[in-house]
């Protein structure tokens, strides 16, 4: 099992070392790092330290996919990371870029996130669309973005990432199979998120809770799931108490980037990315077995970053 440390190509190497960045990774138990890419080639700098990659996102290409686009953002400022494109033409060869930029890294795997965010639903409890469609709709959409490559299989492994809006959650084994059903090629695997499973349950009130809570979620995963599961994403989220209490309200979507700028920090406040402080966050790891654990560590210093990959990285051996 290789522990990797979450990063993008907007941070510098720099950040670790200024003459042995290998050398520094080492020393703190890193394997190397899951790097977030973009649309454009990735400075060979990053290379020799990459096992992974995080493809970009879209919170909301489900719009896009499913042809509602009149009158939505006419002047957003780049589509690609809000709907992929403004049609499915659009969608499909974004999608194909970005698979391409990070298939020149060599990856084990690239992640790509199968959910989505309605806008409208940004600040509501409950969320409304369909997890089954919205997930039905993902596998159309990476099956045509994949069927140009040789051999109708994608130039690089893709972990499908569980988030908390809707479509994949991995609460229940029927998102397993809906995919083994609907994906029209073989290399994939699950990436699974274990803070965002958390963020789906209402007992993640603190660490001890949401440990136990996501357990026993994953305790209900048959053998076959979890042999899918070669990904996990490992950082504790323990919003309950602000998910049940967030003033609910609808938003306009007249200004998408305003939108997106001011949910930063209701959905930092959602998706927390706090290091486990207790080793029972192993029991993840020893149900699932993985291959490959990605700390995923978000702060505003790269000094906290690494101190949290840290505690979280000594609860293993």
């Amino acid at each position: 099992m290789k522990h990797l440390l979450s990063y993008s190509v907007f941070q510098p190497l720099s950040d670790f070392s200024e003459t042995d960045v290998g050398g520094f990774l080492a020393g703190i138990g890193c394997d190397g790092l899951e790097l977030f890419t973009m649309f454009d080639p990735v400075c060979p700098s990053y290379l020799p330290y990459t096992v992974s990659t995080h493809l970009p996102y879209a919170v909301d290409w489900h719009r896009a996919w499913s042809g509602d686009m009149d009158g939505f953002g006419e002047d957003i400022e780049d589509l690609r990371f809000i709907t992929f494109g403004r049609d499915r033409g659009e969608m499909v060869a974004n999608i194909r870029r970005m698979m391409d930029v990070a298939a020149c890294l060599d990856p084990a795997y690239g992640v790509f996130h199968a959910g989505n965010t309605d806008m409208e639903q940004m600040y509501h409890h409950d969320y409304a669309s369909d997890d089954r469609k919205v997930l039905e709709a993902f596998a159309e959409m990476v099956n045509a973005a994949v069927s140009c490559y040789r051999g109708g299989e994608p130039p690089l492994k893709l972990a499908l990432e569980n988030l908390w809006w809707s479509g994949l959650k991995l609460r229940e084994p029927w998102e397993h199979r809906l995919l083994e059903d609907k994906l029209e090629f073989d290399n994939w695997c699950l990436c699974l998120d274990v803070g965002h499973l958390m963020n789906g349950l209402p007992d993640s009130t603190d660490e001890a809770a949401a440990t136990a809570a996501a357990m026993r979620v994953i305790d209900g995963y048959p053998q076959d799931m979890r042999d899918r599961i070669e990904v996990m994403h490992l950082h504790c989220s323990t919003s309950a108490e602000y998910r049940r209490c967030f003033d609910e309200k609808d938003v306009s979507l007249k200004d998408i980037d305003k939108l997106m700028r001011e949910s930063y920090k209701h959905v930092g406040m959602i998706d927390q990315h706090k290091p486990f402080t207790d080793k029972r966050c192993t029991e993840f790891t020893d149900a699932i077995q993985p291959d490959f654990v990605t700390h995923e560590m978000i702060s505003d210093s790269i000094e906290e970053v690494i101190a949290n990959f840290r505690l979280q990285r000594s609860h293993f051996p």
